[in-house]
């Protein structure tokens, strides 16, 4: 540490000393005992719940949740290392409540509240991921059945009650930087971007509404041209579509459907 006082420097030495903040012998009781009093209470997990609301409303202390605890886990949550917790965790069975047990600085009183065998997702395990892909395609369907088969992007624009909006985009790019922002969001919709290179729709509306990411889309398509580009790396472009097809390839190769058709176990847990 120095302080500059004209042209001179006034230099400072500094000594600490780190000390480490460590529970003391009597908190360490105290928090296992009260870990036990909890575990004594709750035998199951209709009572393990109720202990927790209760303990939530006199202490404030919160029940937390850990989802998808593999096997070979060492730790899991806001925990640290919790390797003997998920052993324990893996011998118990549905609704069964644990011992009290330390991981990191915690005292951990868990119950197992669902065990996920290997196959076919549950219902509820799939709803949360499969729920939104269909509203989403539900919701399509409804505005593509009110929209019918416009042959103008005004008679569009009339289905919709004037709702609708109708955007140019100029200099829409099939690969590459786009050159504005329309131009940049609609390149993240493929289906739009393809119907629009369509040699096919030059010059007029696609014939089918459009379902996208993040709505439908009515496109007409004004003309279809190729222009340079001053900034295009042709090298840097031919080296990625390479890779890509070799992708692609090593994607069906013989060798990656016998990976997947091979089944491995992981035999770790019964060591460590």
């Amino acid at each position: 540490m120095a302080k500059q006082v004209g042209k001179s420097f006034d230099a400072y030495r500094v000594a600490y000393l780190p000390v480490p903040i460590e529970s003391s012998n009597e908190t360490e009781a105290n928090a296992s005992n009260d870990a036990n009093r909890f575990a004594s209470d709750a035998r199951d997990q209709k009572s393990f719940d109720a202990s927790a609301e209760k303990l939530m409303k006199e202490k404030g202390i919160q029940k937390s949740i850990a989802n998808d605890i593999l096997p070979t886990s060492y730790y899991f949550g806001t925990l640290g290392e919790a390797r003997s917790l998920v052993k324990n965790i893996y011998d118990a069975k549905l609704g069964e409540v644990l011992e009290p047990q330390k991981a990191g600085d915690a005292y951990v009183v868990a119950v197992v509240t669902e065990i996920n065998k290997e196959g076919t997702l549950s219902v509820a395990k799939a709803r949360p991921m499969i729920e939104p892909i269909l509203k989403h395609k539900k919701i399509a369907e409804s505005l593509k059945k009110k929209l019918g088969t416009p042959t103008t992007l005004e008679a569009a624009v009339t289905a919709f009650g004037g709702k609708a909006t109708i955007e140019a985009i100029d200099s829409l790019r099939m690969t590459g930087v786009q050159t504005n922002m329309l131009a940049r969001a609609i390149s993240n919709e493929p289906r739009v971007v393809g119907a629009s290179f369509n040699p096919s729709n030059r010059g007029k509306v696609v014939p089918e509404v459009i379902e996208g990411r993040s709505g439908v889309f009515v496109v007409r398509v004004d003309n279809v041209s190729a222009m340079s580009n001053a900034q295009a790396d042709i090298a840097a472009e031919r080296r990625m579509r390479y890779e890509m097809g070799k992708q692609t390839m090593n994607r069906n190769s013989p060798l990656e459907t016998l990976r997947k058709a091979a089944r491995i176990k992981d035999r770790r847990v019964n060591f460590f």
